[in-house]
């Protein structure tokens, strides 16, 4: 039996997330609102770039702030990723939960990111666009833990347009409002500094 080209799998790998991504419309009707979506939710990510390339892959990290603000189920986010080669890149864009059932959530998400790289990690602009599919369970206290696919490419804008694709473990929990946050903070603050006799 002989391996599949790693075109094939690049393609069917692309294929897989837009697939999930077009999926979104059908399954909204299944979408209901759940705590964690109502408050800032930060993400913390440990996985693998480029695990599809020639080039053994590396080591990825990365932290997310995940936003309240909506418009029809849509929120925004930054994200901030690192691997161990000196390659990151930062950007934000937009996401939407589709509730799967009481306890399983699928997040899709898309946007652009400055991407930063040592030469064995060139994917032909500084330009980048990173979309995921992210299946997530639910935990105590509305935190989630999952796995997200992602692909990394320019959208063939460059002449060189190799792509580079992500498999991730995903954690993350609700921080709440900033207000509630500032006052939590603030009023911890004022704990310490009180004079008690």
């Amino acid at each position: 039996m002989t391996a599949l080209p790693k075109t094939s799998l690049r393609s069917l790998f692309v294929l897989l997330l837009l697939s999930t991504l077009s999926a979104a419309p059908a399954a909204a009707a299944i979408r209901t609102a759940a705590p964690d979506t109502e408050s800032y939710t930060l993400v913390a990510r440990f996985g693998m770039l480029g695990v599809l390339d020639d080039e053994p892959a590396d080591p990825l990290a990365a932290l997310e702030l995940r936003f309240p603000q909506q418009w029809h189920g849509i929120h925004p986010y930054v994200s901030l990723n690192l691997t161990d080669s000196r390659t990151w890149f930062a950007g934000a864009g937009l996401i939407y939960h589709l509730e799967l059932s009481p306890n399983y959530r699928l997040t899709l998400g898309s946007g652009p990111f400055y991407y930063q790289h040592e030469p064995d990690r060139d994917l032909g602009l500084k330009l980048e666009f990173y979309s995921f599919a992210e299946l997530t369970r639910e935990l105590p206290r509305n935190q989630r833990l999952g796995l997200r696919i992602g692909h990394l490419s320019n959208a063939g804008l460059g002449r060189h347009n190799p792509g580079a694709e992500t498999v991730s473990i995903v954690y993350s929990r609700p921080l709440g409002s900033l207000r509630s946050l500032w006052a939590g903070s603030a009023s911890d603050a004022a704990d310490r500094h009180a004079w008690r006799p």
